[in-house]
């Protein structure tokens, strides 16, 4: 069996990935990381046992080469005994009429356009240890950016303080003053080691996210959470 999963709200696509995948043969793979010997593989690998397993194919727009693939070959995929789910951000018009054409499923969702919220908003909250400003600041920019965008702004001031730590002057750090003054406020709120501990766990997150092993959003919630008071 074959579906597709399509959108931009990450959180929604991650809800529905966790309501499809079933069982306890799952393997998560992010298309940047994927080859074609992987995918022929998955599809045409019978087991001995009667085994099923269930692929998570994520963001397949982002390779081209991979995309193509599955389309190509959606068929046999379509017909495999193992359950092949597919994330996209959008779907081509001859895309959609392969997918008709086999009555695969589709599960979409529009996001319709919001004002971003600037991620000054949950650095000032975070940095002043403000637990439910915090919480509250990560939720709305998830609503609006990818985790990896909320993430980056996170792990830019963290490395901002851990250079003002170090010694860096606003000038070798190419901030504006007022931004500098509030790295310089909130590095007094953080000792080294802590700060040590914030930029590697930072660091740590998007790679567990995109083997699988975690959800983005949710640990940048529980991240923010974990250290605010």
């Amino acid at each position: 069996m074959l579906c597709f999963i399509v959108g931009k709200d990450r959180v929604r696509i991650q809800q529905k990935i966790h309501e499809r995948v079933k069982g306890v043969n799952v393997q998560m793979h992010e298309a940047t990381e994927l080859s074609f010997s992987q995918l022929y593989e998955m599809s045409n690998t019978r087991s001995l046992f009667g085994e099923t397993y269930t692929y998570v194919l994520q963001n397949i727009h982002e390779v081209e080469e991979i995309e193509n693939k599955i389309f190509n070959t959606i068929e046999s995929i379509h017909a495999s005994g193992h359950t092949f789910v597919c994330t996209t951000s959008r779907l081509l018009k001859k895309q959609k009429e392969c997918i008709e054409k086999y009555e695969i499923t589709v599960d979409e969702f529009i996001t319709t356009a919001k004002k971003e919220v600037s991620s000054f908003i949950l650095s000032d909250a975070f940095f002043d240890r403000n637990k439910k400003r915090a919480w509250i600041a990560v939720c709305e920019e998830l609503k609006t950016k990818s985790p990896e965008g909320v993430h980056g702004g996170l792990w830019h001031n963290v490395k901002s303080i851990l250079l003002v730590q170090s010694g860096a002057t606003q000038i070798e750090l190419g901030l504006p003053p007022f931004v500098y003054t509030k790295i310089k406020k909130a590095e007094k709120l953080f000792d080294g080691a802590t700060l040590a501990l914030l930029a590697q766990e930072l660091l740590h997150m998007p790679q567990r996210a995109h083997r699988g092993k975690s959800d983005f959003a949710t640990e940048l919630e529980q991240w923010v959470l974990k250290w605010t008071t």
